[in-house]
């Protein structure tokens, strides 16, 4: 277990910055290091990595002293025997120049190099070797506060909450000292992220307000459309169905047309409009928003579009999404869930054989993948659209729009709103 960094007190600290937290418990550290990287490379790895935290966590005044005369000359041997890509190769020469420099030794060129290195590892699929070297170049470079947001980040999706909330709140106080209102304000944001993904809501809107606040101080406009899409996302999630909308509608102007976030907001507001059966708002939304989503999202996407075009009579709209579901390869991520949609838009316009099929379909796709959730909604559709079919005596009834003179709905306000933005950014592209 490495020593706490050395961190130099600034003259005047009003901010009180939480120490870095090591992340520990393992009998020999690096070991999950040596696990992903096997052999004499993860053993260079993990000798480079105990350089730097060694380095990292000793006084300056001691640094000259803390390795052998030699040790150098038998890293540098055993980098050149083992030769490892050159993408690697070059930030280890780095470090292990660092055993045979008595002085002047940078702080935030050790914490560059460290962080090459876990670009390396990111791009090899070895996460927590990439972890790893990420909070060395934090310990390296104790007073960059974007080295401690990104330690922050990778162990919150490595869910190690408690670990990413100190980094969190490290890089809060070391973003206040230096002035770093972007960094200070994308904290706040990834500490509200973090506690909506675990459910926590009012966590996280107390973080994403201080991330909205400090955005809106700042004139961040892209931080502060992110706080407000997350904002939007905890109220609906809080039930709390006026304040989402307002959030959703602040966002849009924050992001404005082009913003390359848009795309997901849209996708967001309109199933959530198709989850409270607003049919006529998600319609246009999810036409919009279609040609804007990866391919790999396409696939809901679609089954929206049936879902939401059944219910409200629109035929045209729900024949293309219908063939474009079935065209879905059964492989695909999420063909199971978009088949529950496109049955639920079937059975709105009466299609019960259609509706009926989609449904058991479904249910085998989602049983073969052990997706437990998925399988109960196709079976209580499945079983929804066979009572309903047996009962069917009279015609559907599309979804009513309301006649002119209506009080204005905010949520119909914000649908025009999400169209006419996706439609000016695919006339900017």
């Amino acid at each position: 277990m490495p020593r706490t960094p050395h961190i130099p007190e600034p003259e005047s600290r009003r901010w009180h910055v939480p120490p870095p937290l090591i992340r520990g418990g393992a009998v020999l550290e690096g070991a999950s290091l040596l696990q992903e990287v096997p052999g004499e490379l993860g053993i260079l790895l993990w000798q480079s990595l105990r350089t730097v935290t060694l380095w990292a966590s000793s006084p300056p005044s001691e640094r000259s002293e803390l390795f052998l005369p030699e040790a150098e000359e038998r890293r540098a041997a055993a980098l050149e025997e083992i030769g490892p890509e050159p993408e690697l190769r070059e930030p280890l020469r780095a470090i292990t120049e660092m055993l045979g420099r008595r002085a002047g030794v940078e702080p935030t060129a050790v914490g560059v190099t460290c962080t090459r290195v876990a670009q390396w590892a990111l791009g090899k699929g070895v996460p927590a070797t990439a972890f790893e070297f990420t909070q060395a170049a934090a310990m390296a470079s104790p007073q960059d506060p974007k080295l401690a947001l990104t330690v922050a980040h990778t162990a919150r999706n490595g869910a190690e909450y408690s670990g990413a909330e100190v980094w969190y709140q490290r890089t809060v106080g070391l973003a206040r000292q230096a002035g770093d209102w972007d960094t200070y304000a994308r904290a706040y944001l990834g500490l509200g992220k973090m506690w909506l993904a675990r459910g926590v809501y009012p966590a996280a809107r107390k973080n994403l307000l201080k991330a909205r606040r400090a955005a809106e101080r700042k004139g961040l406009n892209h931080v502060l459309g992110m706080a407000l899409h997350d904002l939007f996302t905890v109220e609906s999630e809080s039930r709390r169905d006026g304040e989402a909308i307002a959030n959703a509608q602040a966002a849009l102007r924050a992001y404005g047309p082009g913003n390359p976030e848009l795309g997901a907001l849209a996708y967001d507001v309109a199933f959530y409009w198709l989850q409270h059966g607003r049919f006529a708002q998600a319609l246009p939304v999810l036409r919009a928003v279609a040609p804007h989503m990866k391919e790999a999202h396409q696939v809901q996407a679609q089954g929206g579009l049936a879902r939401a075009a059944g219910a409200v009579g629109d035929t045209t709209t729900f024949e293309d999404a219908w063939r474009a579901v079935w065209k879905l390869d059964d492989e695909s991520a999420g063909k199971a869930d978009t088949l529950v949609e496109a049955s639920r838009g079937a059975a709105s316009l009466g299609r019960w054989g259609d509706a009926e099929r989609a449904a058991a379909h479904a249910l085998e796709l989602a049983r073969q993948r052990r997706q437990t959730k998925i399988a109960h909604d196709a079976e209580g559709v499945l079983e929804s659209v066979r009572s309903e079919r047996s009962a069917d005596t009279a015609p559907r009834q599309a979804e009513t729009v309301p006649a002119g003179g209506a009080p204005v709905d905010p949520a119909d306000v914000l649908a025009r709103g999400l169209v006419e933005s996706l439609e000016a950014s695919a006339r900017g592209r």
